[in-house]
């Protein structure tokens, strides 16, 4: 049997399935199914199911008709952001949009048009009136199709269309290439030798070491620590997935010499720390530098000293290796440190050089006769330190 509604599309059927019956419906994009033994089991539980996934349906429908885009930022601040890295930062950014006139507008209404037109608009001013880079309107472009997919996989609102899957997305500007500098360096561990606690020190050296990001570092946990398979448990990623964070041996005696204050590894709050280094980059005239710049300082390290990019993902933990290599500021200088150290000893290089350190002979030698045989006797003479023959006057 096959049954469509005018408005909630659904389709239906009980078939046969091996020894048994099954009876399978979809309602707006959600699929149901279910084997059973006999015919009628199967018809029971699909008029159930369907009567559940229609009701569900229709009353999502009435919610989102009621509501604002402002209202489902609110819903996705408050409920839908339980399982992710960077909850505050998001949850922000999902507040400034519910704050925007933009976002008062009815949710079924929202086009592709008007995420465009907002992202155009954010050129001039941001949320807090300020222009927006392309990083942070992307970030934005981002938070507005979260919000959207969680009323869509969450809420089950499969009527709903993600205006963003049709939008223009902000093209990403250049890539930052900011890291400390040695000098720099010296400065911060100086300075943070004379913080509050040692672990603000430990927490600098293992963001650099570890290329942890800092919602990362301050939720790890001793127990999340293994020493003897040297790695750190993350549960929980940037992506939501967890990973496991490879140990150096210098990261690991700095693990065993940290103090233990309770569970956390580093038993600072991050707002504390956060507001500690905003001060001490002030205080030591050190312009631009970011924490996060800090983990591009570890990755730039590594990728130097691993040679397969592979291992440096997953050092990284990032998912590609296009991400990769936004967080590796190296230079050309580094290229060319790199080159010679690879070529030394080599057959084929070490021919090149011996052959670079022989007397160049001028291509003027060549040209001086139109007769091809003619050239040779000229580079011999030259190479033998006798004049070559005067050319004849044609």
């Amino acid at each position: 049997m096959a049954i469509t509604t005018p408005k909630n599309r659904s389709v239906d059927n009980v078939r046969k399935h091996g020894t048994g019956w099954q009876a399978r419906t979809c309602v707006d994009g959600v699929k149901l199914s279910k084997t059973f033994p006999t015919k009628t089991e199967a018809k029971i539980w699909l008029t159930l199911k369907r009567g559940e996934l229609i009701a569900d349906s229709v009353g999502g429908y009435e919610k989102a008709r009621r509501m604002s885009v402002a209202d489902l930022f609110r819903e996705y601040a408050e409920n839908g952001m339980s399982e992710m890295l960077g909850v505050r930062q998001e949850s922000s950014r999902q507040l400034r949009l519910a704050g925007l006139p933009w976002s008062q507008k009815p949710l079924l209404e929202v086009l592709p048009d008007d995420v465009d037109q907002l992202m155009t608009a954010f050129k001039v001013a941001g949320p807090t009136g300020k222009p927006l880079t392309d990083d942070t309107r992307r970030l934005y472009f981002a938070s507005i199709a979260g919000a959207f997919n969680y009323a869509i996989r969450k809420l089950r609102w499969h009527f709903l269309a993600n205006p963003t899957v049709a939008a223009a997305k902000p093209q990403p500007g250049p890539h930052r290439k900011r890291v400390p500098t040695p000098e720099e360096e010296a400065k911060l561990v100086a300075g943070l030798r004379a913080a509050p606690s040692p672990h603000y020190l430990n927490a600098f050296l293992l963001l650099i070491a570890t290329t942890m990001r800092m919602g990362e570092l301050f939720r790890v946990c001793w127990s999340d620590v293994d020493l003897d398979a040297r790695v750190i448990y993350l549960d929980r990623d940037k992506a939501g997935g967890g990973r496991e964070v490879p140990l150096s041996l210098d990261t690991l005696v700095l693990l065993e010499q940290c103090p233990r204050e309770g569970e956390m590894l580093i038993p600072v709050k991050r707002a504390a720390y956060e507001s500690f280094w905003k001060g001490l980059v002030e205080r030591l005239g050190i312009k631009n530098l970011r924490l996060h710049d800090l983990r591009r300082h570890g990755a730039t390290r590594w990728a130097k000293l691993l040679a397969n990019p592979h291992l440096l993902q997953k050092v990284t933990g990032h998912r590609t290796l296009v991400m990769v290599s936004r967080y590796i500021s190296t230079t050309t200088g580094d290229a060319l440190s790199a080159m010679d150290d690879a070529t030394s000893g080599d057959p084929l290089f070490d021919r090149l050089k011996r052959s670079a350190r022989k007397p160049v002979r001028p291509l003027s030698r060549y040209l001086l006769s139109d007769d091809p045989e003619a050239a040779t006797p000229a580079c011999d003479a030259s190479a033998q330190g006798q004049q070559p023959a005067a050319r004849s006057a044609p």
